[in-house]
């Protein structure tokens, strides 16, 4: 302001001392005379533009009044507090109301009394008494232009107009092309309520001469939309997430294969082409260690395939002519010559990725319900936003409130966008993003990765757990549990020629008999030959003696009878399903062996805190029921619990059943095979 002569007319005001750097004046007058409303309203009068600051003296101390309870009545209040302070030593009263209570000045004799016997008096009648601050600790850049509202504007432009466009475009579509009022139309709705009212407010406090700024809302608007931004944020996150696991499935798919042909002469000619231009009753050749491009039947050749990403299927399965092998499997050993029957987009790999793709696609209940919700819930708080703005209107031109610091219109505006702000889908948008946000990072702190944060709510309610059981339950690394010698042949020898043989084999099975045997055996032995029989075993000649390892039929001889202690150990290992493994030599049997993929040290742990959770414990597996029965016995699953030879379609299958009988399920597998139920399942692990 600027310090003229306004004040010289004026008899009541007795003298006037002006700041100019800092801004102030003080002015002493006749408060018999004069309010300090009156003062601001002469200096406005003259042009400028004044505050009131409150200020304390020997003989003069400001207050601030609120009533401790609801029913707040300005002219009663008034009426109690000049009846109140009636009394010795007060000189004047100044009381000015506000939404909540009074701004109060006295004048009093410190002789007589003083601002404890004040504060004491209003106190007794309900009253909240504080004294007024010397300074109201705002610093302006322009008079009536606050620091903090030109900061809040500032920081809140960007977010409301550029990070938030996109919400708008989606509000604006919603409405123009799909005509309906969607949650983008709340949140642009309350957001931009919040935002333009605040700058309007503060720009009317600037150029009315009679109002001050009401409250604004700068920082709702900035942390309602920067919270919706960071909650879409994480849904692509998710999405994306969700993309990628799709994209592993499709990886699994083998991009060339070797496609044979007959030239003019009928000489076969293998071509290398993309896996895409495969057609039906094409012949390909896959070689050892190729994937298989597309499922077709075997014309030429034997091997062990691995099918246990499609299957969950631990051991290699033999193939020969006239087998079906799957595309995505892998080719141990052996050569195969395969006639295509169904393309990579027919394939069973291919029927799993749309399997995933059809369970990712599915909605929840509370999904479906909360977008049944959406249609009417944004109308109904625009009515009711309007409601609020009618009412407190009304109320204020019929003098219903309080409006000596506000107009009837500006107050019902304050309210009405309230309503719509605290109205803003919170619980959709915000509060579960920011709960997605702090379970996550708890989460990847403790080595559990989320992928959606929908599972929060789904596992709350989870009644039945799912597990597979290679890889998951058990370790996916086969051992021998179990050795028989025989008194046969070359006994001495049998751990030498064991190893030798078994190391010549890739077979998982083979493999570990190779390790097992190492520790046992009592010197090296020259291989001569080897030949591996897909589906059989592997036969060799050590020292000119025939050696083979592989499956009890084709190692020994049919014409020979096995001891009564090997029949029983054949028995017992396949009741305990486990895998066996013979050797003999020149087809009399030396040594057989019980191989199993053992349980995971903590298996057994965790399955028990499971139940004790009041959870149903299930397996649904692809390997054989006999090692899945096994498995199950020594984790205290109940047999009726635990399912084998199931194919990706069985499990889903399964899992379905028990979800249409009312279950919540989390399914937990690592296989390919396991896609379909981990998308299917409430909760996938």
């Amino acid at each position: 302001m600027f310090c003229g002569r306004w004040h010289e007319s004026h008899l009541s005001i007795a003298n006037v001392k002006c700041n100019m750097f800092l801004n102030k004046a003080e002015v002493c007058y006749d408060p018999t005379a004069l309010t300090t409303d009156d003062i601001i309203d002469i200096i406005k009068a003259a042009g400028f533009s004044a505050q009131f600051q409150h200020s304390a003296s020997g003989n003069q101390a400001s207050f601030i009044i609120t009533r401790q309870t609801i029913d707040f009545n300005p002219e009663k209040d008034r009426s109690i507090i000049n009846s109140t302070l009636d009394a010795n030593g007060i000189v004047t009263v100044d009381a000015v109301a506000n939404f909540t209570g009074f701004s109060l000045d006295v004048t009093f004799d410190p002789d007589v009394t003083g601002t404890r016997d004040i504060a004491r008096a209003l106190r007794s009648q309900g009253f909240s008494v504080e004294l007024a601050q010397n300074d109201n600790g705002t610093s302006e850049v322009v008079p009536d232009l606050p620091i903090r509202n030109l900061a809040l504007f500032v920081l809140a432009t960007p977010i409301q107009l550029y990070a938030g466009a996109p919400i708008y475009r989606g509000a604006w579509k919603g409405l123009v092309l799909s005509r309906e009022l969607n949650m983008d139309s709340l949140v642009i709705l309350s957001t931009s309520c919040a935002y333009f009212y605040s700058t309007i407010a503060t720009v009317v406090a600037i150029s009315s001469s009679r109002y001050q700024a009401p409250e604004i809302f700068f920082e709702t608007s900035a942390i309602l939309m920067t919270l919706i931004i960071l909650g879409r944020y994480l849904q692509a996150m998710a999405r994306g997430r969700a993309a990628d696991a799709l994209n592993k499935l499709k990886n699994l798919q083998c991009p060339t294969a070797n496609l044979v042909i007959l030239d003019s002469n009928s000489d076969q000619i293998v071509e290398k082409i993309e896996s895409g231009y495969l057609q039906r009753r094409d012949i390909i050749k896959i070689l050892p260690s190729d994937k298989i491009p597309a499922d077709g039947v075997i014309v030429h050749g034997a091997a062990d395939v691995d099918e246990s990403n499609m299957t969950g299927e631990s051991v290699p399965v033999g193939k020969g002519v006239s087998d079906e092998v799957m595309g995505g499997s892998i080719n141990i050993n052996g050569t195969l010559v395969v006639r295509v029957t169904r393309v990579q987009s027919e394939g069973k790999l291919n029927d799993i990725t749309k399997l995933v793709e059809q369970a990712q696609g599915s909605k929840s209940p509370s999904q479906a319900f909360a977008d049944k919700i959406a249609t009417w819930f944004t109308p109904s708080v625009i009515v009711l936003g309007i409601i609020t703005y009618l009412v407190w209107l009304t109320l204020g031109l019929l003098g219903k409130v309080d409006t000596s610091e506000y107009p009837s219109g500006v107050l019902a505006l304050t309210y009405s966008v309230a309503v719509l702000v605290v109205s803003c889908p919170c619980a959709i948008a915000l509060a579960v993003p920011t709960v997605i946000v702090v379970g996550t990072g708890v989460g990847a702190r403790n080595g559990v990765l989320v992928k959606d944060g929908g599972v929060f709510e789904e596992a709350a309610a989870v009644t039945h757990v799912v597990f597979d059981k290679t890889g998951t339950l058990t370790q996916a690394v086969f051992q021998v549990v179990d050795c028989l010698e025989l008194q046969n042949g070359h006994h001495q020898h049998a751990y030498d020629f064991a190893v030798t043989a078994a190391s010549n084999s890739e077979h998982p099975l083979s493999l570990a008999v190779a390790d097992y045997c190492r520790g046992k055996r009592s010197q090296s032995l020259s291989l001569e030959e080897s030949t591996a029989y897909p589906g059989f075993g592997i036969l060799c000649r050590i020292g000119g003696v025939e050696v083979r390892v592989g499956k009890v039929a084709w190692v020994l001889d049919e014409n020979i009878e096995l001891p009564a202690e090997a029949k029983g150990f054949l028995a017992r290992s396949h009741q305990l399903g486990r895998s066996i493994v013979a050797v003999s030599s020149d087809l009399a049997p030396t040594l057989l062996f019980a191989l199993a993929d053992g349980p995971r040290p903590e298996a057994a742990a965790v399955v028990n805190h499971i139940k004790m959770m009041g959870l149903q414990v299930h397996i649904i597996s692809g390997d054989h029921q006999a090692a899945v029965d096994h498995i199950a016995r020594q984790l205290g699953i109940e047999p009726a619990y635990a399912f084998g030879d199931c194919t990706p379609s069985d499990k889903l299958a399964r899992l379905v059943q028990l979800q249409r009988a009312g279950y919540r399920v989390a399914f937990c597998g690592d296989g390919t095979n396991d896609a379909p139920v981990l998308a299917q399942a409430q909760v996938g692990i």
